[in-house]
């Protein structure tokens, strides 16, 4: 059971950091620069645990069996690092920009299984799938639901709709107001 959830927890620990890290960085620093700075340390460190990880005799004999997938990877990362950094200096909350993210990716990785390695879809992940859309675009709209434009009649009053609002109150059960923005009233 520890061999499932010692790398979750790696994955989970070293994400916090990362996340904190990449929106800390310094506006007027080059991302890219940093992110040299970030590579030599990660390599330096694989070095040493690679190293450490395998007899002397057989360090050759690893490394000859690296493939394609190293090289992508490496591309993949610096995108990835790149998109944290530039998604932050654009203005994301930490807590939206990194959920916005790891939904998007979950939803495409089910994509991916299924198109490239004949997973299955279940009717669980087509849920989780339409969870997560709905969780997006609360997080889109900050859970203010735009309503439709429509015409509201009122007492003998006809009034034209140019937005409609709908603002929930999370704190309190069921509490929630329309907020109606009128373009034209008529009396």
């Amino acid at each position: 059971m520890w061999n499932m959830i010692w790398p979750l927890l790696l994955i989970v620990g070293s994400n916090c950091f990362y996340n904190i890290c990449t929106k800390s960085m310094p506006e007027r620093t080059n991302a890219f620069g940093a992110l040299t700075v970030t590579y030599l340390v990660g390599a330096v460190l694989s070095a040493v645990l690679f190293v450490v990880s395998v007899k002397p005799a057989e360090v050759l004999n690893e490394i000859t069996k690296i493939n394609w997938t190293s090289f992508v990877l490496g591309l993949a990362i610096v995108g990835l690092e790149a998109g944290y950094v530039f998604l932050y200096r654009a203005g994301w909350k930490v807590s939206n920009g990194a959920l916005t993210a790891n939904i998007c990716l979950a939803i495409a990785l089910v994509v991916i299984g299924f198109l490239l390695y004949k997973e299955s879809i279940s009717i669980k992940q087509v849920a989780g799938i339409i969870v997560c859309g709905i969780g997006l675009f609360l997080l889109k709209t900050e859970g203010k639901i735009p309503v439709s434009r429509h015409v509201l009649l009122r007492k003998g009053k006809c009034i034209d709709i140019s937005a409609a609002v709908l603002n929930c109150d999370t704190a309190v059960k069921n509490k929630c107001k329309v907020n109606l923005y009128c373009r034209h009233a008529y009396s």
